[in-house]
């Protein structure tokens, strides 16, 4: 085992009863079946930082089963290495919690082979059934049914680790500044989780002064928040810096930069310098 110098006080820290088991029989044996499983030693060390206790827990008790589990309903195996490496964690909580999650992403509908059956794994196990019921009645209190919650968590299951103060304030802008339903809303679930001050904010402010200088009618959707900076600058920012100077504040002058853009110029040379 290579767990030595600076990386060996966390570990033991993490997980202190890892002094009290043996070396030969069950430390290193642990080490020696993920390694295995997982097809190297550094594949195994990461899944061992993301919870100690695969080093020290029975595997054959509390790992394999559920990984047969899941491998059985279909999840391929890339998806199921790729969470045992990642999110080991959400493999360790006991047998009846673990089939009471497996069962509630089942009736979700979430794909089995998608990457979003693995996600929507570890979101539930973080969070105890009282804070998902807390949840829910949140998005109630905002107009959402619990259909459409479910159909936004299949979609993006990381909306509900938001919290209820972030949910509250997006939807509300959401529904004031562009008239966004719910159910608009639950089907592109991850404008939730976009920070109100850093994205959203930002982005309806440039909106509004292209549309103050008649640059731009018509409703915002969720893809003017969900595309990436680059293309956002290029496409509504750049485009027509020009004309309305003041649609660049120290805000976007400063992502401007950071992507290697020109301000000024024919659109042909309004082009990301790396692009």
């Amino acid at each position: 085992m290579r767990f030595s110098g600076p990386a060996l006080p966390p570990l033991i820290c993490s997980v202190p009863k890892l002094l009290q088991f043996s070396l030969d029989r069950r430390l290193i044996i642990n080490f020696n079946l993920l390694k295995t499983l997982l097809k190297s030693e550094s594949n195994a060390i990461s899944a061992i930082k993301c919870s100690a206790t695969l080093l020290v827990c029975n595997l054959d008790r509390t790992v394999f089963p559920k990984l047969k589990i899941l491998e059985d309903f279909g999840v391929p195996t890339n998806v199921i290495l790729k969470l045992l490496t990642t999110q080991s964690k959400s493999l360790m909580d006991h047998h009846h919690r673990f089939d009471e999650i497996f069962e509630m992403v089942k009736r979700v509908g979430i794909n089995p082979k998608s990457p979003l059956f693995a996600h929507a794994l570890v979101v539930l196990g973080k969070l105890p059934e009282r804070a998902w019921v807390r949840k829910v009645e949140n998005f109630k209190g905002l107009g959402w049914t619990e259909d459409q919650v479910i159909v936004a968590f299949s979609k993006h299951p990381y909306c509900m680790t938001a919290s209820i103060e972030k949910i509250k304030k997006n939807m509300e802008f959401f529904r004031e500044r562009f008239g966004w339903s719910p159910e608009y809303v639950s089907r592109s679930p991850v404008v939730l989780s976009f920070s109100y001050e850093k994205r959203v904010l930002p982005r309806s402010r440039v909106f509004r002064v292209l549309e103050e200088k008649g640059f731009y009618e018509g409703r915002i959707g969720a893809r003017q928040l969900m595309m990436g900076d680059k293309e956002f600058l290029k496409r509504y920012v750049l485009k027509y810096c020009e004309q309305v100077p003041e649609i660049i504040d120290d805000d976007i002058r400063g992502k401007i930069e950071h992507f290697g853009l020109i301000i000024g110029g024919s659109e042909e040379n309004i082009l990301a310098v790396n692009s």
